[in-house]
């Protein structure tokens, strides 16, 4: 590598021959302020326009400038000794003796008086005032003054304030050089100003891909986020994909490789947080999309139905990484082979922790097995996400129920630890007049012993039937009653059609499948003598108070009357917490869940530790993994390990930023699932949703917008402090 010795303030340094002044004083250390200048992008003179016109706002801008004139700030000017004019640092190359000065008494004032050409009260960029504070300016400058240019917001994502735009082309060389996409692109008006805009009348049609990295290189604020008042934004704001997942997942990883046909290493990746793909591929609510910024273009990703096709194509090649640490001699009771108690088990286990779990129910899976139905997740998908979980050494011993066969109190004296994750498998009671008639069925019950199969197989043929709750156990509930032959399903809840918690996609389906969705009435007495013949509704107002409590609100004088021949009651679970009542040492709350410590998950007995719905209350199974997580690395702390249960399954890779051009991007639409219609869907309880195909699956992934490749973007050369100047 060939060399050059130069002086900067009066350093001694060696340089690569051909670069800049400025790569030079940055390599060293040494500051140099600059607008065009960012480590990631290429430095020295700005390259002539590459194209020959520009959008703003729409309007056609026509390069008609000098095309010979390269955009000069002046902000980066040095004094170079036997040189009488001051050089620009970013266009002048280090050869060999050359002694530099970056802060002369001329080059301040040199710098001050360019910096003034721009607007300074102005800006709001955070480089640009750490800029700007660092090079100072006098009182007698004329400052630049706000223009009231053209500010354009009405595109997804990004604002563009031309009032704040310097000309410094650090976006277009961005969208350019670093994402090979340029969607935008710079020209010279016929004032001689460089001119910044769109390739296409709006970033829509002009291939941009909303990655933010132009934002993200933009020194003065010029472009900004919506979601955001600064340039500075979080990873929780920029990756809220990530940041909503309870489990933490590497979504746009995952992602990425499915774009790729990677699909092995996609598997590895979500298994790097989670020991249950295939079921959440399913039954996830997946609160990652509800947040996916590729919403605010068109339509979010689907990230569940892609981590499906993921857990149904990749392969084992994650098991490879797979490690079971030594053993520790330490024993672990888990109760309720639930999703929270699994997850916990797997993750104990394989930090060499022996672990044994307790489960009520003949086959392990808690409500995965019970509650939720064939259509949605077939149990042998489950048993398959389960065998996994019993092959790193996890003993699971069914028809066990802790209170009745073995005491709470014998499992802790006999267990280094336990952990408590019993689910919410009891439901609520529903308080009003006929209840104790024939025809009356509590859903999560019905569910399990259909799931069980002890449900005589004719008990709703031929029935009109009534669900009374708005839920996803509600939804199940209805769903299952039409496969077993009822001629007639509502479902009528207190919550109006918006408030409904059951996921809106389980609504559709239910639809879709004949049962009738009413809304907004709660049910005031069961009618019939002995024998349900209806139930009489009275209208809900409102489901919640003014703080937000649950507290109904009715108008009693409109009433109305449903004639049924069953009624399936579902409008809330909860916890049998007997056998901890009994054993006294726990505090458990009047809502039947039990108190614990938010960091460690421990109740009030030491070495007892609680998570899940029997702490939260009925969660997604998405929450049950995350706090069986959560519970894993507290209860290794708290046997003597470094409750470090992270996994690196396949080697990261850093990805490609040249991320390159789709046509009509913002465009693409999202690839929809395949599903059996509804006539084809409710003759049994085969699974509904038919999955991607490849070529589905690829298409989907590509349309995600790879947020995080902005996190990879280099921070901004910044002054190491504020000068201040007489």
């Amino acid at each position: 590598m060939d060399v050059v010795n130069i002086k900067i303030n009066g350093f001694a340094i060696q340089a690569q021959k051909g670069l800049t002044v400025l790569e030079a004083a940055h390599s060293a250390g040494i500051y140099i302020p600059s607008l065009c200048a960012h480590p990631d992008l290429e430095p020295g003179p700005q390259p002539k326009p590459s194209v020959d016109y520009v959008y703003m706002g729409g309007v056609r801008i026509d390069n008609e400038g000098p095309l010979a004139q390269s955009h000069e700030c002046g902000i980066c000017v040095v004094e170079i000794e036997g040189k009488e004019e001051l050089e620009i640092g970013c266009y002048t190359y280090v050869e060999e003796g050359m002694v530099v000065h970056t802060d002369t008494d001329r080059v301040r004032q040199v710098r001050q008086y360019n910096l003034a050409k721009h607007s300074f009260s102005q800006f709001h960029g955070y480089e640009y005032r750490k800029l700007a504070e660092y090079v100072g300016i006098k009182p007698d400058i004329d400052l630049y003054q706000y223009q009231e240019h053209l500010v354009v917001d009405d595109q997804p994502m990004i604002i563009r304030d031309y009032n704040l735009c310097v000309g410094c082309t650090r976006c277009v060389r961005a969208c350019r050089d670093l994402r090979g996409i340029e969607a935008i692109g710079w020209v010279y008006s016929a004032d001689g100003e460089a001119v910044v805009g769109t390739l296409a009348p709006s970033l829509t049609y002009s291939g941009c891909r909303f990655c933010g990295a132009c934002i993200a290189v933009c020194p003065t604020g010029a472009l900004s986020d919506k979601v955001s008042s600064t340039s500075q934004i979080d990873e929780s704001i920029l990756l809220p994909c990530v940041h909503n997942c309870p489990a933490g997942i590497d979504i746009p990883r995952y992602i990425r490789y499915v774009a790729q046909g990677d699909y092995d290493r996609a598997l590895a990746v979500i298994r790097e947080r989670v020991p249950f793909p295939s079921v959440l591929g399913r039954v996830c609510v997946h609160p990652c999309e509800f947040q996916c910024r590729r919403d605010e273009v068109n339509e979010p990703i689907a990230i569940r139905a892609l981590e499906r096709f993921v857990a149904d194509n990749g392969t084992e090649i994650w098991k490879k990484n797979s490690k079971i640490e030594r053993a520790t001699g330490k024993k672990v009771a888990v109760i309720g082979a639930g999703p929270s108690g699994l997850t916990a088990a797997y993750y104990l286990a394989k930090k060499g922790h022996s672990i044994a779990v307790y489960e009520a129910l003949p086959e392990p899976g808690g409500m995965l097995m019970v509650g939720i139905p064939d259509y949605r997740l077939p149990k042998n998908i489950l048993r398959n996400d389960i065998e996994e979980i019993v092959n790193v050494g996890v003993d699971i011993k069914c028809n066990i129920t802790v209170g009745r066969d073995i005491p709470l109190n014998e499992l802790r004296n006999s267990n280094d630890a336990v952990y408590i994750s019993i689910g919410a498998h009891e439901t609520r009671p529903l308080y009003i007049d006929g209840m104790d008639q024939e025809g009356i069925y509590q859903g999560i019950y019905f569910l399990r012993e259909r799931a069980l199969g002890k449900l005589a197989s004719d008990l709703f043929a031929g029935k009109k039937v009534v669900v009374v709750g708005g839920g996803n156990v509600a939804i199940d509930c209805a769903r299952s009653a039409v496969r077993l032959g009822s001629v007639q399903v509502q479902l009528i809840c207190l919550e109006s059609r918006d408030e409904m918690p059951a996921q809106e996609e389980e609504i559709i389906e239910a639809i879709n499948e004949g049962v009738e969705v009413i809304t907004s009435w709660g049910p005031k007495q069961i009618l019939g003598n002995g024998k349900v013949k209806g139930v009489e509704f009275k209208r809900c107002t409102s489901v919640c108070d003014n703080e937000g409590r649950f507290n109904p609100s009715y108008d009693e004088s409109v009433i109305k009357v449903f004639e049924v021949d069953c009624i399936l009651i579902a409008i809330g679970q909860a916890s049998d917490l007997s056998f901890i009542k009994e054993e006294g040492t726990i505090t458990t709350t009047g809502s039947d869940t039990i108190l614990v410590d938010s960091q460690n998950c421990e109740t009030g007995r030491r070495g007892i530790f609680a998570g899940g719905d029997v702490v939260n209350g009925p969660s997604s199974v998405i929450e049950s993994i995350a706090a069986g997580r959560q519970a894993a690395s507290a209860i290794d702390i708290y046997l003597g390990g470094d409750g470090d249960i992270s996994e690196t399954l396949v080697e990261y890779e850093e990805p490609d930023p040249r991320i390159g051009y789709i046509e009509w991007f913002a465009s693409l639409p999202r690839a929809e699932t395949r599903c059996l219609s509804g006539s084809d869907s409710i003759h049994g309880f085969s699974e509904c949703e038919c999955g991607y195909t490849k070529e589905d699956a690829m298409a989907e992934a590509l349309r995600c917008l790879q947020c995080d490749l902005r996190l990879k973007i280099s921070d901004p050369y910044l002054p190491p402090e504020i000068v201040e100047y007489e």
